[in-house]
C-alpha cells in the first residue's frame, strides 16, 4: 500500500490531502487545513526566507500532530502564481505538440526561458486542422520556493499540478458518459474561488478571483 500526499497553500492557510492506494482504488485517509495567519500577538515573519519557513514549519507541525511522516507529495499550484496562456498551433500529431509548444510559447510569454517549467492541455480533439492548447508556465523562483517549503515541511515533492486542472480531472473521472457540453466547475477557498469551463473532460479556460 504506497501513500500519498496532497498539498496546497496559500497567504492565509494550507490544506492536505493524505491518500493510500488499495488496489485498483484510493482512499483518501486525512484531509485537513493548517492555518498560516500571524497569531494577534505574534511577530510577524519578513523577508522570502521567513516567510518560507514559517509556512513549512507550520505544515511541519500539523503533519507531526496528526502523526504523517514523509511521504511523496504532489504540490498544487494556484491560477494566480503561473503564467497561462492559449496558444495555437499548426495541424501536428500528438507526439509532435510538445517541441510545437515550446516553440510558441518563447513568442508568446513574456519572461519564458529555459530555467522555466512548461506544460500544456489539448484543449480540441486531434484533427487535421491547426490546433489549440493551454499552456502553463512557472517560473524558477516560485520552484526554488516551494522546494524549500516542502524541505522545511519534511515532505518529498514530486509533481506540481494547476490546482484548477487537478480539480477538473477529478470531476471529469467522476461524472457520468454522456454528450460533450460546456460545464463551470466553481471550487471555493479561504479566500478565492477557481473558475473552471470544461467541455466533456477537457479544460478550456481558467480563472481565480478573489
Amino acid at each position: 500500500m504506497s501513500q500519498l500526499l496532497a498539498l496546497e497553500w496559500n497567504g492565509s492557510e494550507a490544506r492536505v490531502v493524505v491518500a493510500a492506494s488499495r488496489g485498483e482504488k484510493v482512499v483518501i485517509e486525512q484531509a485537513f487545513s493548517a492555518t498560516l495567519r500571524s497569531e494577534p500577538s505574534g511577530k510577524e515573519p519578513s523577508g522570502e526566507e521567513a516567510a518560507e519557513v514559517d509556512v513549512g514549519g507550520r505544515i511541519a507541525a500539523a503533519l507531526a500532530a496528526r502523526g504523517v511522516g514523509r511521504i511523496d507529495t504532489l504540490v498544487a499550484v494556484g491560477r494566480s502564481s503561473i503564467e497561462l496562456r492559449q496558444l495555437s498551433l499548426p495541424p501536428a500529431p500528438e507526439e509532435e505538440l510538445p517541441d510545437l509548444v515550446s516553440f510558441q510559447a518563447i513568442r508568446e510569454f513574456n519572461e519564458l526561458d529555459e530555467n522555466w517549467l512548461l506544460d500544456f492541455v489539448p484543449i480540441d480533439e486531434p484533427t487535421d486542422g491547426p490546433r489549440n492548447v493551454l499552456a502553463a508556465a512557472i517560473g524558477p523562483e516560485l520552484v526554488a520556493q516551494i522546494e524549500r517549503t516542502c524541505q522545511t515541511a519534511g515532505l518529498k515533492p514530486r509533481r506540481l499540478i494547476l490546482r484548477p486542472c487537478a480539480a477538473a480531472s477529478l470531476l471529469g473521472r467522476q461524472a457520468s458518459t454522456g454528450p460533450a457540453r460546456p460545464r463551470l466547475l466553481v471550487d471555493l477557498l479561504s479566500d478565492e474561488v477557481d473558475l473552471t469551463v470544461m467541455i466533456d473532460r477537457r479544460v478550456i479556460f481558467v480563472r481565480t478571483a478573489r
